[in-house]
């Protein structure tokens, strides 16, 4: 029935076994009859957005309402009218859209307001600095970074003289958008598990880079699997109008406005010179997590206003300054400022040792006291230091607050030692000592972790390798051995080559001629990941992304197999007709499989192969080397718990048996043996 309807005659018990709903105002106005479904408590989130006639059927379902949201970024706007009026090509970069107000505005004129202060997003004060100055009076609390000066965290700029906006034609800066499109593949290829994002100040210079990304991706597919995360934070390109909401670890920004081919700037940026502007430009600058790159083919000397130019104008030339030059009123160098002369005192101690010492490191509402230069990394800090100072004796609940920075310092890296004035001063020799080896040991771990980074660093794809604990590795050296041995009895994975098939284009093939291609496919490597027939069918035919109608196609061509039982489907994998000798195969140590391409029966033969010839293992050796065993080099966490899932399956099913000390044996053997051969 429609779910309205259901909704009406059995919300209540709905209700009951499912308390929360998310939803949209649009949603609940389709899907809820406000006769029978109320609520406790209403949540708007992005509430900046909202317009109250869009709300107000929300909260006349709920007892109490609670309404969250920025009033300095982007309010409702008609900007999205338009898009579902017109194509893209149609939208004006020019035009002026009407901001409206939002239910956030209407609400906290009315009602009592809580501003939250702690900055969590960015992992580096330079990427909300400009934002904190311009935007919110410097009220964010914002942490420091351990590493202030690097070249993988924090705001840079990259400067584009001999590109050139086509003012007045095309209203894109191609060579811009090209130098980006590089950049975003050059990041994937030096940092594949980081999340991008590009964000652009119009449609037009969006739509540019989208084409370049495409080219560069067909003469690169190789890299196109990067476009996609684990976290689900998939690659995007956006215009200022729709980032919000988004984050990504790394974020490039393409002004694509600057000079054109008279090299003449105009102060015409689009939707920044209107009212509001600035809000689409905080927005905009505020996405990254770890690192944002501005791309540009003027500065910030090069753009000239006066005192009538709109604020987003002006904030504009300030954060171009800032992200050019690190000058910015809020954000300056460690001083030589203390809070106390108790910090005075512990500061000429340690430089008295011989280190290099800053001041009141940090920025807008949250500095550390005291932080120790590593030598060997000038842009970073060994550790960072605290002090009970006259700050601290202030906070009524100051225990409290320390844990809650001492989490989120540790979360960005930093090593915190904390110094208390009355050891300080009643047991100065021991406070002292304790400090020195505080600030050694950290240099010791340092130059320990650099060690065993560069160990399990994977030269191929710049990855880090899932750490063993050292015991862990000793442990698995000699059974390492055994099983290269033994790895010799299993098969290899056979690729099909499809030599015999047809390889003209793609949409040219007839649906019985693409039938054929896939049972061939499935008869030498199945049992196989849809996904994978896909990736296949790909290279085989030359094709760079498969988009929506050629998944179709396939999937069609999929299930005509299956009806004329040529093929088994069964989840995402698609098997032969007969049951294969045996399902073992080993991937010739590829560091790129993917364990979701791999099915559960086969790792539960790889897991039945270790113990066969080992008898019994402990189970994080196990997951290990069942891994190895299908041919996975790197072990990530994605892989460990899909194995350590099945292993635990096992467990419950009575097939294996796992000892307090977490070693896992057969239950019955024989019986196990069988399972094997069959």
């Amino acid at each position: 029935m429609p779910i309205r309807k259901l909704m009406t005659l059995s919300g209540g018990l709905i209700q009951k076994i499912k308390p929360c709903f998310m939803m949209s105002p649009l949603s609940i106005a389709q899907y809820l009859d406000p006769r029978t479904i109320k609520f406790d408590v209403i949540v708007f989130d992005e509430a900046s957005q909202v317009k109250p006639e869009d709300a107000i059927g929300a909260l006349l379902r709920g007892n109490q309402v609670v309404v969250m949201g920025d009033t300095r970024q982007l309010p409702p706007t008609s900007f999205f009218d338009h898009v579902t009026e017109s194509s893209d090509t149609d939208l004006d970069d020019d035009a002026v859209y009407k901001d409206m107000e939002s239910i956030l505005n209407v609400c906290k004129r009315s009602f009592p307001s809580k501003s939250l202060r702690w900055h969590y997003r960015s992992r580096h004060e330079s990427l909300i600095a400009v934002s904190n100055q311009e935007f919110y009076d410097n009220r964010l609390y914002v942490y420091p970074s351990p590493m202030h000066d690097n070249e993988n965290l924090g705001l840079k700029f990259v400067h584009l003289p001999d590109t050139i906006y086509d003012r007045g034609k095309s209203g894109i800066n191609r060579g811009e958008a090209r130098t980006v499109a590089k950049a975003v593949l050059e990041h994937y290829k030096r940092f594949p598990s980081k999340s991008i994002g590009v964000g652009t100040f119009n449609i037009k210079q969006q739509q540019a880079i989208q084409e370049e990304i495409e080219v560069l991706l067909r003469q690169n597919p190789e890299i196109e699997k990067c476009f996609t995360n684990e976290r689900g934070e998939n690659f995007f390109v956006k215009n200022i109008e729709t980032i919000q909401g988004d984050e990504r670890d790394i974020i490039f920004i393409s002004i694509g406005f600057g000079f054109d081919l008279n090299h003449k700037l105009s102060r015409s940026f689009g939707a920044l010179n209107n009212e509001g502007g600035e809000r689409r430009l905080n927005v905009l600058i505020t996405r990254a997590r770890e690192k944002c790159i501005v791309f540009s083919n003027f500065t910030a000397k090069d753009l000239n206003i006066d005192g009538n130019e709109s604020f987003g104008l002006k904030s504009l030339k300030i954060f171009l300054e800032y992200a050019e030059t690190k000058n910015l009123i809020s954000i300056s160098r460690p001083t030589e400022d203390s809070d106390s002369p108790f910090e005075d005192c512990v500061y000429e101690f340690l430089r008295d040792n011989g280190y290099e010492v800053h001041k009141q490191v940090g920025c807008a509402g949250y500095r550390i006291d005291l932080a120790i230069v590593d030598q060997r990394t000038p842009g970073c800090y060994l550790i960072g230091i605290e002090c009970d100072g006259a700050a601290y004796h202030s906070f009524p609940v100051a225990r409290d607050l320390d844990r809650l920075r001492q989490q989120i310092l540790e979360n960005l890296g930093w090593e915190i030692y904390r110094v208390w004035s009355t050891d300080w001063y009643r047991h100065p020799i021991e406070s002292e000592k304790k400090l020195l080896e505080a600030i050694e040991n950290a240099k010791i771990s340092k130059v320990a972790e650099e060690i065993e980074q560069d160990k399990v660093l994977d030269d191929s794809h710049n990855e880090i390798e899932y750490k063993e604990e050292i015991d862990v590795s000793n442990r698995l050296t000699v059974q390492t051995e055994t099983l290269e041995k033994l790895q010799e009895k299993i098969q290899e994975y056979k690729i099909c080559s499809l030599a015999d098939m047809p390889s003209n284009d793609f949409f040219e093939l007839s649906r019985l001629q693409l039938e054929r291609v896939i049972i061939e496919i499935v008869e030498i490597e199945g049992p196989i990941h849809s996904d994978e027939l896909i990736q296949r069918i790909k290279v085989h035919f030359g094709i760079a992304r498969a988009g929506n109608i050629i998944k179709s196609t396939i999937q069609s061509a999929i299930n005509s197999a299956e009806k004329s039982k040529k093929i088994l489907i069964r989840d995402d994998f698609l098997w032969p007709d007969s049951e294969p000798d045996s399902l073992l195969r080993t991937r010739c140590g590829d560091a790129s499989v993917k364990i979701e391409w791999i099915c559960d029966e086969e790792i539960t033969q790889a897991v039945f192969f270790v113990l066969n010839n080992q008898y019994s293992t402990a189970q994080e050796d196990l997951i290990v080397q069942t891994a190895r065993v299908l041919g996975i080099k790197v072990v990530r966490k994605n892989a460990k718990d899909k194995i350590n899932n099945i292993i635990e399956s096992l467990i419950q099913d009575n097939c294996l048996t796992k000892l307090p000390n977490n070693m896992i044996y057969f239950k019955e053997p024989v019986i196990v043996k069988q399972i094997i051969r069959h």
